[in-house]
């Protein structure tokens, strides 16, 4: 991310979407974590932290689930639709 902020921006919000898309939990909340990274070091430090909380929110557990009890590890998170604002 050092020096390339625009590269590396347009590779979060690829990897939000391709998680979003395909219904993976992980790919999209990562993604977001590293939008949420960007903007940091653009120095939007509050709307970084909305942003890596809403991850966090998101993110499936250990256990291969979303963030509710008694899911398997085996079983595939649902599809988690994004609800953060879209930067131009």
């Amino acid at each position: 991310m050092l020096g390339e902020l625009e590269g590396a921006r347009r590779a979060a919000e690829a990897l939000r979407s391709v998680g979003e898309m395909v219904g993976d939990g992980r790919l999209h909340a990562y993604g977001i974590v590293y939008a949420a990274m960007e903007i940091m070091m653009r120095g939007d430090v509050i709307t970084a932290l909305r942003d890596a909380r809403h991850a966090l929110e998101i993110a499936p557990t250990l256990s291969g689930g979303p963030r509710s009890a008694g899911t398997s590890v085996r079983s595939r998170p649902a599809p988690v639709r994004s609800t953060w604002p879209r930067r131009a």
